[in-house]
């Protein structure tokens, strides 16, 4: 997506009863403009790259990194990603940036969910990923987590919440 349109500047994917899910071999590119996923559930094999301010708005979808391959997420805007469902279920995710930005994270709106042994590295970079009030993370398999700071709101006296972190390749829960 690279439309610096002020008049129209969102790619939308259409949805109708019983659309299948969208697949991408490749990289998903938001360059300018906003790219919104319309409800569908899209499969990622390769990289998503962030730039100029681009937005990725995925409604109630699940957005699924799958391949066994590493991964990138780019965040070279000043907003980071938002993802509602973010399911791991091949590689690696390395989360990149070149902006300085304190809001180009990644941000899950529902559950972070890891199928496989996935670690989200957001420490190379400085990134962070940051759970919105009731979002989840889970942990099916006992596999997968997050290398580097992960945020999550919870109410004072909740008692113990678990932050499902580690340090490369060690899961270390705090």
């Amino acid at each position: 997506v690279d439309n610096p349109s002020t008049n129209v500047n969102t790619l939308y994917i259409t949805n109708y009863s019983g659309a299948p899910s969208v697949r991408v071999r490749d990289t998903i590119l938001v360059d300018r403009g906003t790219f919104n996923s319309g409800g569908r559930n899209l499969y990622l094999y390769g990289d998503m790259v962030m730039r100029n301010n681009g937005v990725f708005t995925p409604l109630a979808a699940d957005f699924v990194i799958a391949g066994n391959n590493q991964h990138r997420i780019t965040l070279d805007n000043t907003v980071g990603v938002t993802y509602n469902n973010l399911e791991l279920t091949g590689g690696n995710v390395l989360v990149t940036t070149t902006v300085s930005s304190a809001t180009a994270q990644v941000n899950i709106g529902n559950r972070l969910l890891f199928s496989t042994s996935a670690v989200v590295n957001v420490r190379t970079y400085d990134r962070r990923v940051v759970m919105a009030t009731g979002a989840t993370v889970q942990r099916p398999y006992g596999v997968g987590f997050v290398d580097g700071t992960l945020r999550k709101p919870f109410a004072a006296g909740a008692g113990s919440v678990l932050f499902e972190i580690g340090n490369g390749t060690a899961y270390t829960p705090a």
